[in-house]
């Protein structure tokens, strides 16, 4: 399973155009997962799987392939807690938990972009800024959340954008940019 995540500017508070739908097999939606499936996915094509929901903390992820690739599959679970299997906590406020997987294009994968989407309020009630913010790869190697490079890309009426560039994907964690990662102290 390979992950991605990434943020890519928007223009207003609407959702953007996708790319690289015309061999889409399935797409879902549940409560807490987004899914989309390609059965074919051509070099060098753009696919996207938009989910344009302040909860998820995402507007959409966008891909661009470097080689053709079959049975490819990209889907993010949100989590309102953080999953049992992280071993350290943030140290601020957490936006939302994430769990990004991309199946079907290992090695294949030229850029990863995830455009965040917050609900203005969200940081009005805690008085941060719009650089305050940033996404948290969780590195279960190290057991160490890492900030990830985040962008602040536009103001809407109701959202605040943000883009993300990421070659590989885990559980992420939406935050403050000043958040540090504590791990768990194991028990015996």
């Amino acid at each position: 399973t390979f992950t991605t995540d990434s943020a890519s500017s928007g223009n207003n508070d609407g959702g953007g155009g996708g790319g690289g739908d015309d061999d889409t097999t399935d797409e879902t939606t549940d409560e807490d997962t987004r899914t989309k499936n390609w059965s074919e996915v051509d070099k060098w094509e753009i696919i996207k799987l938009s989910i344009n929901n302040h909860e998820y903390g995402i507007n959409y992820i966008e891909i661009n392939t470097s080689q053709n690739a079959s049975d490819v599959e990209i889907s993010v679970t949100k989590f309102d807690e953080m999953p049992s299997t992280i071993k350290a906590n943030l140290t601020e406020d957490v936006y939302v938990y994430l769990l990004i997987n991309v199946e079907g294009l290992e090695n294949k994968i030229k850029e990863a972009k995830v455009v965040l989407k917050l609900i203005n309020s969200w940081l009005e009630d805690r008085n941060l800024s719009d650089d305050d913010i940033a996404m948290f790869k969780y590195d279960s190697e190290g057991k160490e959340w890492k900030r990830q490079v985040t962008e602040h890309s536009n103001s809407g009426t109701l959202y605040e954008y943000y883009d993300v560039y990421l070659s590989s994907f885990s559980y992420f964690a939406i935050s403050l940019r000043n958040s540090t990662s504590e791990a768990f102290e194991e028990e015996i």
